[in-house]
């Protein structure tokens, strides 16, 4: 098969090692690293999609800024976006490795987000951020990015191809489009590769150059989970911030909803207590479980977003009632006022109370202090008398054995004690030779 003209200068250059040289000056960027903040320097693409279910991911978006410059995808992201970034900052090393880089640098945290800045500094596209999930904090995705990279045939087979931002995520599986299952592997060579793989271009497989769009008469039924991510994605490019305050605003609906916790945990597949957890803001659900949680309660996030309560925005997680505060306080001196073998721990005295032990510990240190020291105390007396009661075990063994027989060895002992391995500790180990030079 003839490989396209686009596809032979992308993977020439991506061949080469040097830096910035020759490839750089066929392409404008020579001088590119005497520039010290480099603005502007890349063609200011617009990123495609923007606003809808299918916006363009940022790393289809720099495969595309390396093909319209004629570079390598790998080269680029090396030697013009993170080698001059690493020393500004003044570091050791680059901010992630291209070859190994995975779909999650489309999601948010501290790497994306200075990817995605640095990006828009070099191509002043203000825009870039909205190619990433960026903003949605509210939702735990860090097991749902895609290490390798997957598309949709048919997709890829349009006269702009691009990979869309909803194609990296594993609950993503079918494509709402086209109605066709996402691919990983090539249908040529049948190998994959990372989305910043040496030679990844739009289009085309990096190792042997086949086509990567085509069109397929087989068609799926596109799950639950494939259009509930399509629309989360939606919702997020119109907008939306998906903040901790609309997750919890929409777990409390759909609670509300269907009456009680259980039922609803029974719905989605995970415990009661596990939604108690979410809708009290204690933890961050996953994406196929807050999916299937807005799924049965029959609307979007998006109707949420005016409807957040101020406290699950603006209050501290530290914030307690008067009310509440009395009734932590009297069980608190409640349980100090028990003996010492009858102490309950701080963690089961918040359980009672739905909150944590880390609450409790800010509002009542005094009393938290008291309750874990004595704790402590008495665990320790118990240790020690413990261990005092097993020396006096392994003495009066030996003792006993010695009248019996004139050799003793560590199997006897551990044997008569019916406890084997008991002797491996040095400190029992030390009682019964002493004792055994003794007698």
């Amino acid at each position: 098969m003839q490989t396209p003209a686009i596809y032979e200068p992308v993977a020439a250059a991506n061949a080469l090692p040097s830096p910035v040289g020759s490839s750089a000056a066929a392409s404008g960027l020579a001088g590119y690293e005497g520039n010290r903040h480099g603005a502007g320097v890349f063609f200011s693409l617009e990123p495609r999609g923007l606003g809808t279910g299918d916006v363009e991911s940022i790393l289809s978006y720099t495969r595309r800024l390396a093909e319209a410059h004629v570079l390598g995808v790998t080269w680029m992201v090396r030697k013009l976006v993170l080698e001059p970034l690493r020393r500004e900052r003044g570091q050791r090393c680059l901010l992630f490795d291209p070859t190994k880089a995975t779909e999650s640098l489309s999601g948010y945290g501290r790497t994306p987000e200075s990817y995605a800045d640095r990006l828009s500094v070099l191509t002043l596209r203000p825009d870039l951020r909205r190619c990433t999930l960026i903003g949605a904090e509210g939702v735990a995705l860090e097991t749902h990015w895609r290490r390798e990279r997957s598309w949709c045939p048919p997709c890829l087979d349009e006269d702009e191809p691009y990979d869309r931002l909803a194609w990296g995520l594993s609950t993503f599986r079918v494509c709402v489009t086209h109605a066709a299952e996402l691919r990983s592997n090539c249908s040529g060579c049948g190998k994959s590769h990372r989305p910043l793989a040496v030679g990844a271009a739009c289009g085309y497989c990096p190792h042997c150059g086949r086509r990567l769009g085509e069109r397929t008469g087989a068609t799926v039924m596109v799950d639950a989970l494939s259009r509930g991510t399509y629309e989360f994605v939606a919702e997020h490019a119109a907008g939306l911030t998906i903040g901790p305050g609309v997750v919890t605003a929409a777990l409390r609906a759909a609670t509300q909803g269907w009456g009680a916790r259980s039922q609803l945990a029974r719905r989605v597949g995970v415990g009661s207590s596990s939604i108690t957890r979410y809708v009290r803001g204690y933890g961050r659900p996953r994406l196929d479980v807050l999916l299937r949680i807005v799924a049965a309660g029959g609307s979007g996030l998006a109707a949420f977003a005016d409807h957040v309560p101020v406290a699950l925005v603006s209050a501290p997680k530290s914030a307690m009632s008067e009310e509440f505060a009395r009734r932590v306080e009297a069980d608190l001196k409640q349980a100090l006022a028990a003996e010492d073998h009858e102490l309950v721990s701080l963690r089961t005295i918040a359980r009672r109370h739905g909150v944590s032990s880390g609450l409790f510990s800010r509002r009542f240190k005094d009393l938290t202090d008291e309750l874990v020291t004595r704790r402590r105390a008495y665990a320790a007396r118990r240790h020690i008398a413990t261990e005092a009661a097993r020396e006096q075990r392994v003495r009066d063994t030996v003792r006993l054995l010695r009248t019996k027989h004139t050799h003793i060895t560590r199997r006897m002992v551990e044997g008569a004690l019916t406890h084997q391995g008991l002797l491996r500790s040095p400190q029992l180990r030390a009682v019964a030779k002493e004792e055994m030079e003794r007698v």
